[in-house]
């Protein structure tokens, strides 16, 4: 008996490579826009690891109040990302907060999945 069969293998291999192609290109398509928001992504996800000469102009003077307050450091270590930018004083960081509510309502239906599973 023929575990494997060998009938029809090359026409298989072709049609499964043109899916993937196909795959791959929607993929590509879908996630571009990611690309143009990479800093912004960054930024939201690590502040502390941007380097605030690279940030954004309006984002700066917080970035850098932001890495001067060891509590807020460590909140950021402690916190998830929305109760970390949920605490932080509407005043202070205006913009920081501006920014998460601009990328949290972009993964905000996943983050919801995420959470009730």
């Amino acid at each position: 008996m023929n575990s494997f069969p060998q009938d029809n293998i090359s026409a298989q291999t072709s049609r499964y490579g043109a899916d993937i192609a196909y795959l791959a290109g929607e993929f590509k398509l879908r996630f571009q826009d990611f690309a143009a928001i990479k800093k912004e992504i960054s930024l939201f996800s690590s502040p502390f690891s941007v380097d605030p000469n690279d940030a954004p102009d309006q984002l700066q003077l917080e970035l850098i109040e932001l890495h001067c307050d060891s509590e807020l450091r460590s909140r950021h270590q402690q916190l998830s990302l929305v109760n970390f930018y949920r605490q932080l004083d509407k005043s202070r960081f205006q913009e920081f907060r501006t920014l998460a509510k601009k990328l949290l309502s972009l993964f905000g239906s996943t983050y919801l999945c995420e959470k009730t599973k």
